[in-house]
């Protein structure tokens, strides 16, 4: 997904506001549009944002949610940004079948997280989130290809891993 976020000044007044666009007709629609509602305004800065789609596994409200990654220079930082709890380090645990890469905290023991979620088959919880980012052939971050309903579908969520966490 693609914004462009204008900064405009219209009467004095200077405030931003940001639009999607999926091509150059979408965006020459967005500033007719400006020019319709704010005539007289003036662009002082724009910019595009570019988003990639990717998928939130929530351990403490235990949902699997569509989320998007800001892709405009620290990628990784928006990233850790998500996993949250302080993350600063990321490990990639699974990468599936379509190319989508699970990425977690790597010092999920060792952080303030206590919630965590597991698959069937696995010996052990991962504690902390879980981000689900897609790659294309090159290794490229794109959008990911898995669905929420896939994701969901296989968790197991696990609560207060305190006790857990403390073996390690």
């Amino acid at each position: 997904m693609k914004k462009i976020k204008f900064t405009i000044k219209h009467d004095d007044n200077i405030f931003t506001s940001a639009f999607e666009y999926k091509d150059v007709i979408n965006m020459e629609s967005i500033v007719r549009y400006l020019r319709r509602v704010y005539p007289g305004y003036e662009i002082l800065h724009e910019e595009i944002l570019n988003y990639i789609k990717g998928i939130l596994i929530d351990s403490d409200k235990q949902e699997v949610r569509e989320v998007y990654v800001l892709d405009n220079g620290d990628f990784l930082g928006e990233m850790h940004k998500l996993i949250g709890n302080g993350c600063s380090c990321i490990a990639a645990p699974i990468i599936y079948d379509n190319e989508d890469t699970l990425y977690i905290d790597e010092e999920g023991m060792h952080n303030d997280a206590i919630n965590g979620f597991e698959y069937p088959d696995w010996a052990y919880p991962l504690v902390g989130n879980g981000l689900i980012i897609g790659a294309d052939d090159e290794g490229d971050n794109v959008d990911a290809k898995s669905t929420i309903e896939d994701i969901s579908q296989n968790i197991v969520w696990r609560k207060n891993l305190s006790d857990y966490k403390s073996q390690f």
